[in-house]
C-alpha cells in the first residue's frame, strides 16, 4: 500500500505539470492563430481602433478644416 501511495505522489505532479504545458501551448497557439487571421484581413476605417494613428490624423484634419 505504501508503494502505491509513493507512486501516486510521484506521478501526480509530473502529470499536472505536463497538462499545464499542454494547455498553455494550446492557448498560445489559438491566440497566435487569431492574431494572424486578423492581420491578414485589411481593416476598414470603421474597424480601426480608437487609439490608432489614422484616427488621430482624421480627427485633426476634420477639426482643422472647420
Amino acid at each position: 500500500m505504501k508503494t502505491i501511495n509513493k507512486r501516486i505522489f510521484t506521478i501526480t505532479p509530473i502529470i499536472a505539470f505536463a497538462l499545464t504545458i499542454i494547455i498553455s501551448t494550446g492557448i498560445s497557439r489559438s491566440i497566435e492563430h487569431r492574431r494572424t487571421a486578423t492581420a491578414d484581413r485589411p481593416q476598414t476605417a470603421d474597424q480601426m481602433p480608437n487609439g490608432s494613428y489614422s484616427n488621430l490624423i482624421n480627427t485633426f484634419n476634420a477639426s482643422s478644416t472647420r
